[in-house]
Order: structure tokens, then C-alpha cells, then sequence
């Protein structure tokens, strides 16, 4: 038993040793080489990381495969497989159960050990994925927010004169570097490789799958069918998204007297009162025989 707990307290000392070590070398180089260090140590780990993920290719089935390269797309990871996400499940979940072992084993019973073991591992497994599905969500709101201004750039050009082509480069030109330029530039890319507008547009829909892109390759696509001006089409599509946004923050504002009940009621309620009751207890004591 003192074994196990000299042993943890020497790893706790190391863990604890090894990120100040690193602060300390940080702060003593000059932002050169600290940008260099940090690059180097970037591209181990990587390159430590593709060969774990190599390893344990072959351990992963073909329709995991599919369906996690379908989400690391979506969530915009890129240079990922699906080996990365698997090798990174079995990372999370070995080293939680790992910690959970060295903390619990010599404190309680074999089966309390094997069930909070058991909960740790399946808790280190869906890291990753909650990881993942946080990621996506946040792409999607940056996606979704970027949209009517880009909409509004594109009207310009084709206001001005250009094709779709040339008015989505105008637009991309004035965007900030995000999910939103990322994908619309690789659907550039695609159409200049000989893709066809139509197909380039569906696979932007396919990849990004928000629905905000999805309504507008429709409309995009009716509107190529039928003979209908893009610049109308994508200045009404423009002012239905600015008035959903402005829907969607009109709803997330009702929302946050609800939300705020929560740490009133467990933060601010008990210490008004404790400081409204402690002078009438101090009274009724002093009055009491």
C-alpha cells in the first residue's frame, strides 16, 4: 500500500514538474526560438500520433470508418482519419482508467475498483466524440453567423456585372479567415478542377451539411433551372437570414432570465438571506432568557 501511494505521489510530482519545466524554458527563450521549439515539439507528437494511428488501423471496422470520416468532415478536422479519432478514443480511455486504477485500488473493494474502472474508460472513449460533436457546433454557428454578409458580397458582384464564379472570389477576398471562406474556396477549387457549378455546389452542401447552405444550393440550383436573376434570389435569401438571426438571438435572450434562476437560487438567494437573518438571529438571541 505505501508503495502504490510513494509511487503515485512521485508520478503526481512529475506531472506537476514537467509543465513548469516547460513554462520556465518557454520564458527563458526569445519569442524565435520559443515559436521553434514550439513547432519542433508540435511535429513529434504528430508524428508519434500518425504512427499510433497506424498501428491500430487495422483494429477499426469499414463502417466506423465511413461514418467517423463523414463527421471529422463536418466538423472541419483536417488531415484526420478515422484511425486518429480511434487511436485518440483508446489514448483517453487507457489513461483514465490508468489514473483511476492508481487512485482507487488500495482505498476500496475489487468490485468498486472494476466498475469506477470500467466507468472511466467508457467516460475516456466518449471524450473525443463529445470533442468532435462541440466542434461541429461551433463551425456551424460560425458558418450560420458569416452567411448573410456573404450573401450580400456576392449580390454586389453580380450586381456589378460578374458571374457566380467571380462574385464568390469578390466575396472571398473581403472575408475573414474561417470555416466559411475554407469551404466556399475549396468549392472554387472544385470548379476550376472541370466540375460542374451544380455538382461543386451539391458537394458543398454534402460536406458542410448546415442548413442555411443546403437551402441556398436549392434555391441556387432552382434558380439555374428555371432562369430566375441569382441577384434577386440571393437578396431575399440575404434578408431571410438576417431577420432568423435576429429570430434566433430574440429567443436566446428570453431565454436567459430561465437559465438565470439556476445560480440565483444556489448562489445569491442563500448568502441575501444568511445576511438579511444573521442581525434578526443576533437580536432574538439577546432577547432571549
Amino acid at each position: 500500500m505505501w508503495l502504490s501511494i510513494g509511487l503515485g505521489c512521485v508520478a503526481l510530482m512529475v506531472v506537476t514538474a514537467v509543465p513548469l519545466m516547460v513554462v520556465a524554458a518557454r520564458t527563458a527563450l526569445n519569442p524565435q526560438e520559443r515559436a521553434r521549439h514550439a513547432k519542433t515539439i508540435s511535429v513529434r507528437c504528430g508524428l508519434l500520433f500518425d504512427c499510433l494511428a497506424r498501428l491500430v488501423d487495422p483494429l477499426t471496422t469499414w463502417s466506423y470508418r465511413h461514418r467517423v470520416a463523414g463527421a471529422l468532415q463536418r466538423a472541419g478536422v483536417v488531415g484526420w482519419t478515422s484511425a486518429h479519432l480511434f487511436a485518440l478514443q483508446l489514448v483517453c480511455a487507457i489513461g483514465l482508467a490508468v489514473v483511476n486504477l492508481m487512485t482507487v485500488f488500495n482505498f476500496a473493494e475489487t468490485p468498486v475498483v472494476a466498475t469506477s474502472t470500467a466507468a472511466t474508460s467508457i467516460l475516456g472513449w466518449l471524450i473525443p466524440a463529445f470533442w468532435m460533436r462541440c466542434r461541429r457546433r461551433a463551425r456551424i454557428a460560425e458558418i450560420t453567423r458569416g452567411m448573410p454578409s456573404f450573401l450580400d458580397l456576392l449580390c454586389l458582384g453580380l450586381d456589378c456585372g460578374m458571374n457566380l464564379q467571380s462574385s464568390v472570389q469578390l466575396a472571398l477576398d473581403h472575408l475573414p479567415a474561417g470555416a466559411l471562406r475554407a469551404e466556399w474556396s475549396r468549392m472554387l477549387m472544385d470548379m476550376r478542377s472541370g466540375m460542374t457549378r451544380a455538382e461543386a455546389l451539391r458537394q458543398l452542401s454534402n460536406r458542410v451539411d448546415v442548413p442555411t447552405i443546403r437551402q441556398l444550393v436549392a434555391s441556387l440550383a432552382q434558380s439555374e433551372r428555371v432562369g430566375l436573376s441569382l441577384t434577386r434570389i440571393l437578396g431575399d435569401f440575404a434578408r431571410h437570414e438576417r431577420a432568423r438571426r435576429m429570430m434566433a438571438a430574440e429567443k436566446q435572450a428570453m431565454r436567459a432570465p430561465v437559465k438565470m434562476l439556476v445560480p440565483l437560487s444556489l448562489c445569491i438567494f442563500p448568502c441575501t438571506f444568511l445576511i438579511l437573518g444573521f442581525p434578526v438571529f443576533i437580536v432574538v438571541s439577546d432577547l432571549a432568557p
